[in-house]
């Protein structure tokens, strides 16, 4: 490198400033609940089951401050049907500009129950930022859990109609049975009269049985299927079908039937089967 290169690298270095870090805004984030009587009720986290709409608002402290874009925003943690495990999802979002001395002081939101933005009896964060194209100025979060009352136990029934490739087909319910082998199928069908299972309760069957190795190990395996809903009168059900090779030769199985509504489970039985195998 040349010494005149150097030096116009040298001057380019001084005359360029340190891009500052961007400053903090002192601001109050509040958030209520608002009955139809327009009373609102300080909302900070945990809290009952919410059925009340929900109003969320930002304030600047220094009446001085220029106007910045605010955004207030939801975000639901639900249940993922498919695998029963926490999906975050995003809800309500507000972004506008607003400050001391604009058209809009506050930055304010007015949330719905059972939108969007939040359901009841379901866990949701509310976020409030403050920031421009230089950086975030503001933050803050609220975590609400709400307390819900546990539902009550689904009454159902389920049975197992194992298919054998040759012979009699075997039923087994809760009872620990024999189940035939080499089989061609393996359907279960789990029954009630509750209409929460057509109304967002999720079933799932779940085969578990011990994996041998040809070194003498073992390890626990465990699959899960979901199933097929149908009606038939007055009563509800769901049907599965499970892969025979989940049922191993010479294994006990057990079949877990689970029904989840939100993140309560409800109901909850057990399928054991046998294979016994001669010397």
């Amino acid at each position: 490198m040349d010494a005149m290169y150097r030096l116009v690298l040298c001057s380019l270095a001084l005359a360029t400033p340190a891009l500052a870090a961007p400053k903090k805004i002192k601001a109050e984030m509040l958030c209520g609940t608002m009955s139809a009587a327009k009373e609102v009720k300080p909302l900070s986290g945990k809290t009952g089951k919410l059925t009340d709409n929900v109003a969320c608002a930002i304030h600047m402290s220094d009446p001085k401050e220029e106007p910045h874009m605010g955004t207030l925003k939801t975000v639901r943690h639900t249940i993922d049907a498919a695998t029963g495990k926490r999906k975050d999802v995003p809800g309500a979002s507000f972004t506008t500009d607003f400050g001391p001395g604009s058209d809009r002081a506050n930055l304010e939101l007015v949330m719905e129950s059972g939108t969007d933005a939040f359901k009841p009896c379901e866990d949701f964060d509310i976020i409030g930022t403050i920031s421009d194209d230089l950086g975030v100025y503001f933050t803050k979060t609220i975590k609400v859990v709400q307390t819900c009352p546990k539902p009550a136990a689904l009454k159902a029934s389920v049975s197992c109609d194992f298919e054998p490739k040759t012979g009699k087909h075997v039923v087994i319910s809760t009872r620990k049975a024999e189940r035939p082998y080499p089989l061609e199928s393996v359907n279960c069908v789990l029954t009630t009269t509750d209409t929460r299972l057509s109304a967002g309760a999720v079933a799932r069957g779940e085969a578990q049985w011990t994996e041998w190795k040809d070194d003498g190990t073992s390890k626990p395996r465990k699959e899960s299927v979901s199933g097929q809903m149908f009606a038939d009168g007055n009563k509800l059900g769901v049907g599965m079908s499970f892969d025979t090779a989940y049922f191993p030769n010479c294994q006990d199985v057990a079949i877990v039937f689970t029904v989840e509504l939100g993140d309560a489970t409800i109901f909850t039985q057990k399928v054991q089967t046998t294979l016994t195998c001669g010397e």
